[in-house]
């Protein structure tokens, strides 16, 4: 199946009008060149966005007590921001990172943030595994 990320927003999906269901295995294929590309260009990283929930690694983690982790959620304005940036400076570079999977996977991410901004949603990033 392989990593996928999707966007986790901080009300339950049956208070929402809309599906949050986003194609996010197209941004972990070519996560660590996002991430290069992020910060050569002054945009924000992929994985400034992500929060995991510790206590999912808990097995693989047995003889280390976890630290306690508080979940970061962001405006639906800031998702919004952050999506057009990057496809902006995608398509301003002509970068090959942006092929048709991508792109609808950026619009996919753009249409979620939108509607969570209308609904009051915030949200972070989080990992499929």
């Amino acid at each position: 199946m392989g990593v996928a990320f999707y966007i986790e927003l901080n009300k339950d999906d049956k208070d929402l009008d809309f599906n949050p269901w986003v194609e996010g295995k197209p941004i972990a294929w070519i996560f660590e060149e996002l991430e290069s590309f992020c910060k050569k260009h002054q945009i924000k990283a992929i994985s400034d966005y992500v929060y995991q929930d510790i206590s999912e690694l808990e097995d693989e983690f047995e003889e280390h007590e976890l630290p306690p982790q508080i979940a970061q959620w962001f405006d639906a304005q800031e998702g919004i921001l952050f999506i057009r940036n990057l496809r902006d400076k995608l398509i301003e570079e002509q970068s090959k990172l942006l092929d048709d999977n991508l792109e609808y996977a950026l619009s996919q991410f753009l249409e979620v943030f939108t509607n969570a901004k209308r609904v009051g949603a915030r949200w972070h990033l989080a990992v499929d595994y």
